[in-house]
């Protein structure tokens, strides 16, 4: 077994957000940016999200499921969650009768659909959510995280993997081998550690880490210019080896800064097992780390 610290709690139960004072249009939108960057969609489709306008396409229909899952109104297994969707009636309406309407148009348009195909069952029932909503101007784009205000605390860690871990769909032999502090490089776990990064703000498809977050999130007490050199050495000799957009995130994310992270973990090993804890009954007993923390 390698020794390795890194705390992984990939449940499979539904992890609710919480936004704060955002609005649920600007938790959509950014749902959908972070959506969109993990599948690639291009900006000027995201803009046209961003004005309510969802074209039934394949790019689009995993974008809804996607977001879905973050926001707390799309589960695989379940189907909508009403307590998720409600956050998207329109203000005047009778909560209970839209939700009996948004049911019936739901069993109107699953009827259809391959009952494997998530993507399209998130996507038609999203759909019957928003069918009679008011059109709505859409708030201003939310400025980027600081690297302050996006600190990486041990809750938003096992938010992002739980989150990470539905959208994926990570199998259960997968997250028995993590249990073990076994991160093997295959597709799963490559794209794990993609979705991660990107959920945490701290990697990008196209600027690849961001070596100023992470040295604040990470090294502090290590000079900034020391750090982003020693990153860039590994990342060059990782560069022959890097195949797809999975691949590069972790090898470049998570073996580059592996002492990182685990270092990470070890420093806040009682709250990550205190926050894991607290939905135990509802996770199936999936908080996942290795034996030698």
């Amino acid at each position: 077994m390698n020794r390795l610290a890194l705390v992984v709690c990939c449940c499979l139960a539904l992890v609710l957000p919480s936004y704060g004072q955002q609005t649920a249009a600007e938790a959509l939108i950014e749902a959908q940016a972070i959506c969109s960057d993990y599948l690639g969609i291009p900006e000027t489709r995201v803009a046209q999200y961003n004005a309510s306008v969802y074209p039934p396409d394949r790019d689009t229909m995993c974008m809804i499921r996607c977001a879905g899952i973050i926001l707390g109104f799309w589960d695989d297994g379940k189907g909508l969650l009403l307590d998720g969707a409600r956050q998207f009636f329109p203000p005047s309406v009778d909560p209970t009768l839209y939700s009996q309407k948004v049911l019936q148009c739901i069993e109107r348009k699953l009827a259809t659909c391959n009952p494997a195909d998530a993507c399209a069952k998130a996507y038609f029932s999203f759909r019957c959510v928003l069918r009679r909503a008011e059109p709505t101007t859409p708030p201003p784009p939310t400025p980027p995280p600081t690297i302050e205000s996006d600190r990486l605390t041990p809750e938003k860690y096992l938010k992002a993997q739980a989150t990470c871990a539905k959208i994926l769909r990570i199998p259960p032999n997968h997250l028995k081998l993590y249990k073990q502090g076994i991160f093997p490089d295959d597709a799963e776990t490559r794209c794990l550690f993609r979705c991660l990064g990107i959920r945490t703000n701290l990697y990008s498809d196209t600027e690849g880490p961001d070596l100023e977050r992470l040295h604040a999130q990470f090294a502090e007490d290590q000079p900034l210019e020391e750090f982003k050199a020693k990153a860039q050495l590994c990342m060059e000799a990782n560069r022959p080896l890097v195949k797809d957009n999975c691949t590069a995130a972790y090898r470049n994310l998570y073996l580059c800064f592996k002492e990182h992270f685990n270092a990470f973990s070890l420093k806040h090993r009682q709250t990550l097992l205190n926050t894991a804890s607290k939905g135990a009954e509802n996770q199936a007993d999936l908080l996942l780390y290795s034996d030698d923390i």
